[in-house]
């Protein structure tokens, strides 16, 4: 005997086959309060049995099931019914003597009865009519709320109709199956009569799609229903059912044969209260992504579809859990990343927990580096019930990507360029912490460099340390209070730019001034029209926890902040990425992008159509790839060179470089990187150890390495080499010029990663170690006089995001290509293009505005004619940096920058000869200036009057039409044609524009220590220019810059001979020493004396200028090399230009000096 208990031991009892009759009698009489009783194919039960057990029953009896016992008889029920007249529930299982008689008796008897089921079992011959079903409702007047009869054939319609017109107030649950006699009459009968009805089966009967649409439009509360192995069921039915039954929690079509993946949909899309699908042995070939929108779904059958392909049996086998993990990475429709950033410490792990499970949870540890969740934040949830209006399928289906930031600077900064439109960030701060308050304004500048007026929320966590609420709505003020008075300075700056340049301009605006107000204008626009709600939270007791996720929410499913959520994924785009994730699978991170348009093409989408850039740009902002564009020509035109087929991956290998704490524990696979068949054996811990501490301390990381920062990703060594590239062209890695000498790391060799040096060694601009040496042989802090210099100046009025002036650096140096000469510092970069230096810096400057120079500095012939030429050599030298300067601005167009030119004093003269400091003038100023027709412009700053002559400065203009970005692109053009004038960028079309970056490669002369050489003759400069005007322009000659530096090479020593080549090196320092030193005698000198004399006297000084120029580059590039002898034949003739300059008329034989005297005068 088994007994199943409910509540209490003493209200159920189950009577199995084998209990004896003796059995039966001891637990009744033990336990005289029983509420249930069931007889389970009982042998011993049978009316003699019934009579001596009916006396010790409780009469308070109110639950009767008696399963497979052919001798229970009309008059047992007879016996039992007068005894438990409280009877509630009774069912009868294959109990074939029982007919019409037990109905009747049970309806007479039994006034509270709710529940009547009979069922027969296949090879019972049960013979129960109409007639029973018309006892059943002419003595049982009690409100019957089930009725079953199940597998009956000869019940028909007749029957439904006389239930559903008895009971039409109470029943709520029948189950007709298998009753092959009942239509779309008897379901109409229930569904237009039974108001309550909400649970109805009708497996195996003879309805059909009319049946079902009428009871779907006249009982739209249904809650489950079952229509298995009706074969006149179809998609049609089930369409109806989505379209009106939104309660709808369970169906079963299950052998509808008809049924085929139509309705599925239909019910993925119109009932988001599933639990239970039954869709075994169907028509069913796929099962659609949109399935996830029903976040209620418990048990889904999808069992022996023999046209079912997607998802994978395995993934079937798995059901519910199965369905989720595999939709959870395939799912395009409705997906989002949202990017949580904040200070250490703000909460935000803590947050992310909470926002997920529903309910407050705490933090363990702080995040390392990044953390990846996916929430689907309508599934298993009552989220849907923060809304008001009904959410859509794809709604209900939204999946959230949430980037977990660890606080630390770096680890955010360095994650910038995933900050797009499609992106929501989420600033989480500590609003009991003074500190974590006043950095949300950072952070808010941040997300708006790189996306002007972009959504984020603003999450203020540990509201439960502030326990007086007057304590916490003075903290929120402050915040909003920060962040109104940010936006007060951007719109007051935008406003007075837009004001100065339309007075510039006037009613005649150039191309240059619309550009720049139609940009300002936009930014404007963008501003935030008030500051951003503020929600309060405890992770701690949930509270504001609630009003947390409806606010993201609520800005996800707006439709005008995230249209791609809308974007109709079409199946050519899903099998794209059914292609890219088996890349994933296969640990490939980058991939070029013709092998991108190649996927595309095999699936149908041709390459360079708008059907594929629409793609392109779904998928990048659903999340499933990432774009890394380097421009080509002319800046309008971009191509996605390299495409990242797993962002996710790349976030964390990005964390996973920029390794800034030597605490971090690591934990390396030996049989993966150092494995027992190869040559190279692991190396000594503490060998691993000093390198991995490089990266945190010193900001330099061995390139052999690298597979070890990333071991998690598993990339095999050709993604290694594509990452090391892509990082160093995004400005994130800065290659050495030099490799190390060192061969303690000699060691670090790895088997797999043979193409990776052990001595290659990259810097890491963003963790802020780069070296402070700026230079000071080959860029002295003031031009010599034979010099011609000219500055673009960039002022960030507002800021400039953190890490972006040393990645932009990095990036420069990456991009500017056949360069004869690179050096970078923490703070700027020095370049040699062609005949020209190029430095890039920030200015030491005391003002709260920061900057950002690009100077070029080159030397001229020493006449009206050389100075000209020189200044065109300098705009088209740092007209290709600045292009790639642009082009890196471009991925922050909400920062901003103003632009203005600080020219050297050969191009302006000055009211007060004791101020030093060079005027700055606007770039829009200058264009305006010269495009009216006229060459200079009066200014008065830093308390003196300034005339510039523009003519001079700007040598190359174009014309009005024609953008700043279209300008710079026909100057660095000119830069490649060889000839002395610069061609008229009009004509040119952007399909013969170079690529900025690789401009150099065309210039004359092949190697890159060599300077180029300009054609001796050039055609003459467009008289139309208004710089032109009032100058003769004759035939110009070829300039030949007068100091050549050339790239640094490594000597290798030998140890024995390490003593000596210091030495000799050491020779050569001195004697770059002594003749840096004479040319800043000269210098010196001539500022002294009557440094604007005419005549012969003028022109000693510059032939006395040039050679102790020339003699300081060749003492540099001697020292550089370690040739002590070639250095010191440069303080020789140092010595002499110091000579000239000191005895103009050192002809004469009784004022002249010996050398030696001014050698010890210099010294």
């Amino acid at each position: 005997m088994e007994e199943t208990l409910s509540n209490a031991d003493h209200e159920k009892a189950t009577f199995l086959k084998n209990t004896t009759l003796v059995e039966i009698k001891a637990t009744l009489k033990t336990k005289d309060s029983l509420q249930s009783v069931q007889f389970d194919q009982c042998a011993c039960v049978n009316e003699d049995a019934i009579r001596e057990l009916v006396a010790i029953l409780n009469p308070r009896l109110r639950s009767l099931c008696v399963v497979c016992i052919p001798d229970f008889t009309n008059n047992a029920v007879a016996i039992l019914s007068e005894r438990c007249h409280d009877l509630e529930y009774v069912r009868f299982d294959s109990c074939p003597r029982l007919d019409r008689s037990a109905l009747e008796l049970l309806g007479t008897n039994c006034k509270s009865l709710k529940s009547v089921t009979f069922t027969r079992a296949d090879g019972v011959e049960w013979k129960l009519v109409d007639s029973a079903l018309d006892a059943l409702t002419k003595h049982c007047k009690a409100p019957l709320e089930v009725i079953s009869f199940v597998r009956f054939t000869r019940l028909t319609d007749n029957g439904l109709r006389s239930l559903s017109k008895q009971y039409s107030d109470s029943l709520n649950n029948v189950d007709f199956s298998a009753c092959e006699g009942i239509s779309d009459d008897g379901l109409y009968a229930l569904a237009g009569t039974c108001t309550k009805l909400k649970h109805i089966a009708l497996n195996r009967t003879s309805i059909s799609d009319k049946g079902l649409a009428y009871l779907a439009e006249k009982r739209r509360d249904l809650l489950a229903l079952e229509v298995g192995n009706c074969i006149r069921v179809t998609d049609a039915g089930i369409r109806s059912l989505a379209r009106f039954c939104h309660s709808l929690e369970s169906i079963s079509v299950e052998h509808c044969i008809q049924i085929t993946d139509e309705a599925l949909k239909a019910l993925s899309e119109g009932c988001f209260q599933l639990e239970r699908l039954n869709f075994s042995q169907t028509g069913l070939t796929c099962v659609p992504s949109t399935i996830l929108s029903l976040g209620r779904l418990k048990n889904f059958q999808v069992h022996m579809c023999k046209e079912l392909s997607s998802p994978p049996q395995e993934i079937i086998e798995r059901e519910v859990d199965g369905l989720v993990e595999y939709f959870c990475e395939r799912s395009l429709g409705f997906r989002l990343r949202l990017m949580v950033f904040g200070p250490s410490g703000g909460g935000k792990t803590s947050f992310v927990k909470s926002i997920c499970s529903g309910v407050a949870e705490k933090a363990g540890a702080p995040t390392d580096g990044l953390d990846v969740t996916c929430w689907w934040p309508f599934r298993g949830t009552k989220n849907d019930s923060l809304f008001n209006h009904k959410l859509t399928a794809g709604e209900r289906s939204l999946a959230v990507e949430i980037w977990d930031l660890s606080g630390r600077p770096v680890c955010q900064r360095c994650l910038h360029m995933f900050i797009t439109p499609a992106t929501l960030p989420v600033i989480v701060f500590n609003l009991a912490d003074s500190e974590s308050c006043d950095a949300v304004v950072q952070y808010a500048d941040f997300i708006h460099s790189r996306v002007p007026g972009g959504n984020f929320v603003l999450v203020g966590t540990h509201s439960d340390e502030l326990y007086a609420e007057d304590k916490r709505s003075g903290q929120s003020r402050r915040v909003l209070g920060a962040l109104t008075t940010r936006t007060a300075q951007y719109t007051k700056v935008f406003k007075e730019e837009i004001a100065n340049i339309e007075k510039l301009s006037g009613k005649k605006s150039q191309q240059h001034c619309k550009d720049r107000i139609q940009h300002l204008k936009k930014r404007l626009e963008g501003l935030p029209k008030g500051p951003p709600q503020l929600i309060t939270v405890s992770t701690l007791t949930s509270k504001g926890l609630e009003e947390a996720t409806k606010a993201i929410l609520s800005t996800i499913l707006d439709k005008k902040s995230f249209p791609h959520l809308r974007y109709e994924v079409r199946p050519e785009t899903t099998k794209v990425f059914e292609e890219i994730l088996t890349l994933r699978k296969k640990n490939v991170l980058l991939v070029p992008k013709h092998d991108l348009d190649a996927i595309f093409k095999q699936n149908g989408v041709p390459s360079s159509t708008e059907g594929m850039k629409d793609d392109v740009q779904f998928l990048q902002d659903a999340g499933a790839i990432f774009p890394f564009a380097f421009p080509t020509a002319r800046g309008s035109a971009y191509s996605s060179d390299i495409i990242c087929v797993d962002p996710t991956s790349m976030a964390l290998a990005l964390h996973a470089v920029h390794l800034d704490t030597s605490t971090k524990d690591f934990r390396f696979e030996s049989k993966r990187f150092w494995p027992k068949a190869a040559t190279t054996k692991k190396p000594a811990p503490s060998v691993l150890v000093k390198a991995l501490e490089e990266v945190a301390t010193q900001g330099r990381v061995i390139e052999c390495i690298l597979p070890l920062l990333c071991q998690s990703l598993q990339l095999d060594e050709s993604q290694v080499l594509h990452l090391i590239d892509l990082l160093t062209k995004l400005g994130v890695l800065l290659k050495d010029t030099k490799e190390s000498s060192d061969d303690q790391f000699s060691c670090l060799e790895l088997p797999s990663y043979r193409s990776l040096s052990t001595k290659l060694i990259y810097h890491l601009p963003l963790l802020g170690f780069m070296p402070q040496n700026g230079p000071t042989l080959n860029w002295t802090p003031k031009p010599f006089r034979g010099d011609v210099q000219l500055g673009w100046r960039y002022r960030f009025q507002l800021g400039t995001p953190p890490g972006l002036v040393a990645q932009l650096l990095a990036y420069c140096r990456s991009r500017v290509r056949q360069t004869s000469y690179q050096h970078q510092w923490r703070s700027g970069l020095l370049l040699k293009i062609g005949q020209a230096l190029v430095n890039i810096n920030e200015p030491e400057m005391t003002e709260f505005c920061p900057c950002l120079d690009v100077v070029g500095r080159v030397t001229s012939d020493l006449d009206e004619e050389g100075d000209q030429r020189a200044t065109e050599i300098i705009w088209g030298a740092i007209a290709r940096v600045l292009l790639i300067t642009e082009q890196f601005l471009q991925e922050w167009p909400g920062f901003y920058k103003m632009i203005t030119i600080t020219p050297f004093s050969m191009f302006y003269t000055c009211s007060s000869s004791e101020i030093e400091v060079a005027p700055e003038v606007p770039l829009q100023l200058c264009l305006h200036t010269l495009f009216s027709g006229n060459t200079s412009i009066n200014l008065s700053q830093n308390g003196a009057s300034y005339e510039i002559d523009l003519g001079l400065m700007f040598p190359t203009l174009g014309e009005p039409s024609q953008s700043v970005h279209e300008w710079l692109e026909a100057l660095a053009l000119s830069a490649t044609d060889g000839n002395d004038t610069c061609p008229s960028p009009i004509s040119e079309t952007p399909s013969t524009l170079p690529d900025p970056s690789r401009l150099s490669d065309e210039v004359a002369g092949s190697s890159d220590s060599t300077p180029h050489k300009d054609a001796g003759d050039g055609a003459a400069r467009d008289s139309s220019s208004p710089m032109a005007k009032d100058k003769k322009v004759a035939k110009k000659k070829a300039v030949e810059i007068k100091w050549d530096l050339v790239e640094e090479k490594t000597t290798k020593i030998s140890e024995e001979n390490e003593i000596k080549e210091a030495r000799r090196v050491a020779k050569a320092f001195v004697a770059v020493l002594l003749a840096e030193s004479m040319a800043k005698y000269i210098y010196e000198h001539e500022d002294s004396s009557n440094g604007h004399a005419s005549g012969a006297g003028s022109t000693t000084n510059r032939n006395a200028r040039h050679a102790a120029a020339k003699a300081s580059a060749e003492a540099a590039r001697a020292a550089q090399s370690g040739d002590a002898e070639a250095a010191a034949k440069a303080v020789v003739a140092a010595v002499k230009a110091v000579e000239d300059v000191t005895n103009p008329r050192k002809n004469h034989t009784r004022i002249r000096s010996p050398v030696k005297s001014k050698m010890c005068i210099v010294v």
